[in-house]
């Protein structure tokens, strides 16, 4: 029998497979959908499951506001914090923080179940939690696909975890990413979180572009016939045809020598 067979593959930074989950929260049972996010944000659902590594999934709460708590916790439940100042402890029922910030009931109830050191700290920045609907949209230009999430906001764009401006150095595909906000007039009141594969990043670029002018029609109808006219949602057909065999291209034929 080959011994190799009951090894344990554990991951690392390099070959976890992290993808995107949108959860949406609306009439979900507070502490059922914590359980649930703590569990995907720490990978225990994966078969490559590495209790001290990074494996699990970002995940993004949508709907935070509409969450729900069972019997009285909604106003007997508290809160505690501190100010750092003396007599400066406070206490909150979550009513009243539902009432002010929603995503902070969820988040509050998701950090208590990840592990509480430097491994927890770091896990708990792949939650996204928002009390509107997130627009989700897909983009794809040879073969790069990207899929972004667009949610009101001032202006960051992230892609693959990094700003937009360090992960496309060159100014070129910074203008083609920017288009569809330029065709509008102006990128205040919108945040992106990019999560881009495949392809070179022109074809990236021109993927995440035709992305975000998706989501830009979806969040306002009226934006259409502008982006329409610039050929930002019509999808390119046009990809590099595969080297034949036998030919030194596609089409190419070897140079024929008689020697």
């Amino acid at each position: 029998m080959d011994t190799l067979s009951y090894k344990t593959i554990s991951a690392n930074k390099n070959t976890a497979n992290k993808e995107w989950v949108i959860v949406d929260a609306k009439d979900a049972v507070l502490g059922r959908l914590a359980s649930e996010v703590a569990k995907m944000i720490r990978g225990k659902h994966k078969t490559n499951y590495t209790p001290h590594v990074d494996c699990g999934d970002n995940v993004i709460i949508i709907n935070a506001d509409k969450i729900k708590l069972t019997g009285k916790k909604l106003t007997d439940k508290v809160y505690v914090r501190h100010t750092g100042y003396p007599g400066g402890q406070r206490f909150q029922t979550p009513r009243e923080l539902l009432e002010k910030h929603p995503e902070r009931v969820i988040e509050k109830a998701v950090r208590g179940m990840l592990p509480k050191n430097r491994l927890g700290r770091h896990l708990f920045t792949n939650l996204f939690v928002y009390n509107m609907q997130v627009i989700n949209t897909v983009g794809r230009r040879k073969t790069a696909v990207a899929r972004i999430y667009m949610t009101p906001g001032k202006g960051n764009i992230k892609v693959n975890g990094r700003d937009y401006k360090e992960y496309f150095p060159f100014e070129v595909h910074q203008i083609i990413l920017q288009q569809p906000f330029v065709t509008i007039n102006g990128n205040d009141g919108y945040d992106l979180k990019v999560n881009v594969r495949g392809g070179g990043v022109s074809g990236q670029a021109e993927a995440i572009r035709m992305a975000v002018s998706r989501a830009l029609v979806e969040y306002n109808g009226e934006f259409r016939g502008a982006l329409k006219k610039e050929g930002f949602l019509t999808r390119d057909p046009r990809m590099v045809e595969r080297k034949k065999y036998g030919r030194a291209k596609a089409r190419r034929r070897f140079q024929f020598s008689k020697r």
